[in-house]
């Protein structure tokens, strides 16, 4: 699981800055679909649990943002 998550760390902070001026201030999306489908094969067959688990996080974080 530990590895999950340094992979997961790993692969939002390459999506953090899309135009490549040094500042992180434009995050994208990160494409947790590509993080999935690159996970070794014995954590592939979590995958729909991984991508359903985040998908629910982030409806949970957009309901509690204030805006």
């Amino acid at each position: 699981m530990m590895m999950l998550l340094v992979m997961l760390r790993m692969h939002v902070s390459a999506a953090a800055d899309d135009d490549d001026d040094g500042d992180d201030n434009d995050l994208l999306e990160p494409n947790f679909e590509g993080l999935a489908n690159s996970l070794d094969p014995l954590m592939r067959r979590h995958r729909t649990w991984l991508l359903v688990r985040i998908q629910t996080n982030e409806e949970r974080m957009n309901e509690n943002m204030v805006f």
